[in-house]
């Protein structure tokens, strides 16, 4: 549409791209969202987003195109009036991954869940595309599918992830964030829930073995609030050996890592082999049935 076009436009004036982002505001959004995408995905050139109405004199004319497309888009996604189709269709002829990964987050925060969202996902979960990518369609079916059955495939995601290194994230982070899925981890059947954990555990001895203090810690946390373990392994933050000038200490992140790394151990899921007589015990430090020797 020529007016969506002008409306992202670096050379019409303040005045002009006002009234086009209000006469637009009804358009159809399948019309306007082609043309939208690219300035929306490119982004302001600046951060944070200068959108706000008091930062409006000092933006530049691309932030200028970007706050007029963002407001038309929001404002458009907010009618919700067949909005979650037009976005799967557009999430389903997306090419790059910059707008796959932008497409997906509103896919994902859309009301409406369908059959169609689903597949357009799994699609772009199971693709040969940038990693991030793959990650986050992951974490959005886990989110708004049926847990139980999509965590053996998100934990395979996990683990094409490439080991970190200078500039990507370490597998746990991968781990982290996919599964960062709140109590929908405890929906899941207790076998489920256990190759969850021991995934974590196992990426956790990783973390502190290359001596990634902090990822450890986090890492550590994960499996300790899918056992539902009280403070998920960390220690009582209020001794002054765990207080930090900034927050906690050092000592009270490597005690975190410690007392997870003790668990499990003392679960018996250190060891290579199978351990089918170990039952999860929520609410407890200790495994109640530890594999024997």
């Amino acid at each position: 549409m020529d007016d969506a076009k002008r409306l992202v436009s670096l050379e019409v004036s303040d005045d002009e791209r006002e009234a086009l982002r209000q006469g637009l505001a009804s358009a159809p959004l399948a019309d306007i969202a082609p043309v939208l995408l690219p300035t929306l995905v490119e982004g302001p050139g600046v951060s944070p987003a200068p959108c706000e109405s008091l930062l409006a004199g000092a933006r530049s004319p691309r932030s200028k195109a970007f706050c007029a497309a963002h407001g038309l888009w929001t404002s458009q996604l907010a009618r919700g009036d067949a909005r979650a189709e037009v976005l799967v269709k557009l999430l389903s002829s997306a090419k790059d991954s910059r707008t796959v990964s932008f497409l997906l987050t509103d896919v994902c925060a859309e009301s409406t869940w369908s059959p169609r969202a689903e597949a357009v996902v799994t699609k772009v979960r199971d693709a040969d595309a940038e990693g991030a990518t793959r990650e986050q369609a992951a974490h959005c079916l886990l989110l708004r599918g049926d847990v139980s059955r999509l965590v053996s495939l998100a934990l395979r995601v996990v683990k094409r992830a490439e080991p970190g290194s200078s500039g990507t994230w370490r597998r746990s982070q991968v781990y982290r964030s996919v599964f960062n899925i709140g109590d929908r981890v405890h929906l899941l059947p207790t076998a489920k829930r256990e190759a969850l954990v021991d995934s974590g555990f196992h990426l956790l001895a990783q973390d502190s073995a290359d001596g990634a203090t902090d990822a450890a810690y986090f890492t550590a946390r994960h499996p300790g609030f899918v056992l539902k373990v009280p403070g998920e392994f960390a220690p009582d933050a209020t001794p002054q050996k765990y207080q930090g000038p900034h927050g906690l200490s050092p000592q009270s992140f490597a005690d975190t890592v410690r007392a997870a790394l003790k668990w499990r151990e003392a679960s018996g899921r250190s060891s290579k082999r199978a351990c089918p007589e170990r039952v999860l015990q929520p609410h407890r430090l200790e495994p109640s049935h530890p594999c024997q020797d």
